[in-house]
């Protein structure tokens, strides 16, 4: 004997029980409207049940390198080819371009690898230093922090904060921090070429305590620095939903040799004595 449900949305949804069936041999299959996306299809035609965190985190990730240089910053000497190459054989599925106060390697990158490159830019300022994320135009150097942040905000960039921590590279001032994390879509939290792992640790600190999401880049001023250190988050196409992307991002990697460094004084040395 069949039992046809009374409901026509059920029916329509083939809710059709064989009751001659006994009940510990009904298959689950015979139920499963009557959970949460019978409710679902009752409500709005079809299931609408929203994701869980957790599984947003097990969705398709990206992986990302935040912080990039090439010969277009005064302490690099990086090929941009060469950056790319790098980039794909490391597996970054994107790559932020963030030459110091200049946009101008960024988009030669992007003209070649389009699918991998964001525009991007490290802008010095006054104070300290910001990480941008697709950037259309580029800041100068020296600008106070507030006239940055307002330039940033203006063309939508994405914006974080470099290595926040950090006294030998540009470290933010305590009291502009506070004022600025209300305003930061992120904070780097791992910087692949910190001198001490604690600066690391004490802008993952100031990340939690303001409710950050923290983000996480090689700052590679030579192609084989690249991909050192990365953030896992889910897709993204654009700063907007970058931002929201963020929520699940997990910040990877390791630290660089202190000898990296040297390459960056050579790079100067190298650029000064051609001028």
């Amino acid at each position: 004997m069949l039992w046809k449900s009374p409901w026509p949305c059920c029916s329509r949804c083939c809710c059709v029980f064989n009751l001659k069936k006994p009940w510990p041999q009904r298959s689950s299959s015979d139920w499963q409207l009557f959970g949460l996306p019978l409710f679902s299809v009752l409500l709005f035609g079809q299931s609408q049940v929203n994701l869980s965190e957790s599984t947003a985190r097990k969705a398709a990730s990206l992986k990302v390198d935040f912080h990039s240089h090439t010969f277009h910053s005064s302490d690099s000497l990086t090929p941009i080819p060469a950056l790319i190459q790098a980039a794909r054989k490391r597996g970054l599925d994107k790559l932020v371009v963030t030459d110091h106060n200049s946009i101008g390697g960024a988009l030669e990158a992007y003209k070649l690898a389009p699918d991998l490159i964001i525009v991007g830019e490290e802008v010095q300022t006054t104070q300290g230093e910001f990480l941008a994320a697709f950037v259309t135009v580029p800041l100068p150097k020296r600008l106070e922090p507030q006239e940055a942040l307002k330039r940033l905000k203006d063309q939508g960039a994405f914006i974080s904060i470099s290595h926040p921590f950090d006294p030998q590279r540009s470290g933010w001032p305590l009291e502009t921090l506070e004022w600025l994390a209300p305003q930061l879509d992120a904070v780097e939290v791992r910087n692949a070429r910190v001198i001490d792992a604690n600066y690391n640790k004490l802008a993952l600190e100031f990340a939690q305590s303001h409710n950050l999401p923290g983000n996480a880049g090689s700052d590679g001023h030579h192609q084989n620095e690249i991909g050192r250190c990365y953030t896992e988050l889910p897709e993204f196409h654009d700063a907007e939903s970058l931002r929201a992307a963020m929520r699940f991002a997990r910040p990877m990697g390791r630290i660089s040799s202190p000898l990296v460094h040297f390459y960056s004084v050579w790079a100067r040395i190298k650029k000064s004595s051609a001028k």
